[in-house]
């Protein structure tokens, strides 16, 4: 194998990938003893690399080849998640960073239903600020072929654009890792990932003790909102775009969440049966040459379709109520409240067609702040007698 060895680690999203990251970084003096040098970066992820390679910075790429022909450390690692969605284009220019080095990709795919559902569940959250376009294709059309790109499913598509990538490069290969406990190494993502990268166990199980050690305290990598909070969230993003404000919110929704609604989906299974059919020849041709069986994936889907908890909901808004204070600076255009009470009957009307009960929850909320309003209390009046005669009939 030639002398410098670069892994790099492209994703998927919603594959564990901040998992690998935030061990990765937490451990580069660990890892740099055995030989494996974490590039350093400002984030947890490489996302700096992949913006070099959009923008076409050859200084960034220069200096990245610098820092691993000059490190004493045979192995480099790099991660972004980003890297999966890669054109041919984009993979030649990233590559050319490495050329005369050993390149292994690794790349962790994930069941369409739980990735989608999962996925969908992150991007409610906002992280990068509210996407307006998203709310509307979801609560109002709910038009799921435009939130989900086939593309980003074609899971054979995007490990050959990388096998074509590597196809000049010396020593170098795809590894596939598949995210579910069945198929992963000791069921564990970590020692999966350490094992691909050529640690042996009672290494790994040196750095898994010392990872346990330095993140002593932490919760969850990443932790999950239920399809309530999920919805509150949403509700909110509509308020404003500032991503500070929307942190804000998303922390008192997290501490209020029901953590036991976990692994819940609100995409329809007939949707999901759907992708799983599109994809279904690749997926057995891509089991068949990595792993030599015929299902690529051996476990259940971990997502299971349910409805919103009205209750949850409820909790979750009363905790906001509870600190109405921290609205005064959310909204971006009137006082906190006022814009909260009109972004709660807006929702409520987008929701009317397709959830009754969820949209007399809003309904509801609006009114603990606005008790007598009378539109409020006439919707109020009029979802109730709805859902008694849909109960009667």
């Amino acid at each position: 194998m030639s002398e410098k060895v670069v892994f790099l680690h492209i994703g998927l999203d919603k594959t564990g990938s901040t998992a690998i990251q935030q061990s990765c970084a937490l451990l580069s003096e660990e890892l740099l003893g055995y030989g494996y040098y974490w590039i350093p970066t400002k984030q947890v992820h490489h996302g700096f690399v992949s913006r070099a390679v959009k923008q076409g910075d050859k200084q960034v790429l220069n200096d990245l080849r610098r820092t691993i022909s000059t490190s004493d450390a045979k192995c480099h690692l790099l991660s972004f998640e980003g890297f999966y969605r890669y054109g041919h284009r984009h993979i030649e220019t990233l590559l050319s960073a490495f050329k005369g080095f050993s390149v292994q990709v690794i790349i962790y795919l994930r069941q369409r239903p739980d990735k989608m559902s999962s996925g969908l569940g992150q991007r409610l959250k906002f992280e990068g600020g509210a996407n307006p376009a998203l709310v509307k294709d979801l609560y109002q059309k709910q038009d799921y072929h435009s939130i989900f790109k086939p593309e980003v499913f074609d899971y054979l598509s995007i490990v050959k654009r990388w096998e074509d990538g590597l196809a000049n490069f010396e020593n170098s290969r795809v590894h596939i890792g598949i995210y579910e406990k069945e198929s992963l190494r000791r069921g564990d993502l970590l020692v999966d990932f350490y094992t691909k990268i050529g640690f042996k166990d009672s290494e790994i199980d040196h750095l898994l003790s010392r990872y346990e050690a330095k993140r002593s305290g932490e919760g969850q990598v990443n932790p999950s909102l239920s399809l309530a909070a999920q919805d509150m969230m949403a509700l909110c993003s509509m308020l404003t775009n500032d991503i500070v404000k929307l942190r804000k919110v998303k922390a008192l929704i997290q501490e209020s969440d029901n953590k036991e609604e976990k692994n819940q989906s609100r995409v329809p299974e007939e949707f999901l049966r759907e992708m799983d059919e599109r994809f279904k020849a690749d997926d057995e041709a891509l089991a068949k040459k990595y792993f030599m069986r015929d299902q690529l994936f051996l476990g259940e889907t971990k997502f299971r379709h349910a409805e919103a908890s009205e209750k949850t909901f409820f909790h979750i808004g009363n905790h906001l109520l509870s600190n109405a204070d921290q609205f005064e600076d959310l909204s971006d255009n009137k006082s906190g409240l006022d814009s909260y009470v009109e972004t709660l009957r807006r929702s409520a009307l987008l929701l009317e067609k397709m959830d009754l009960n969820q949209a007399l929850g809003l309904m509801k909320l609006a009114a603990e702040i606005r008790p007598n309003g009378p539109f409020i209390r006439g919707k109020i009046r009029e979802y109730q007698e709805k859902i008694a005669q849909n109960i009667n009939r």
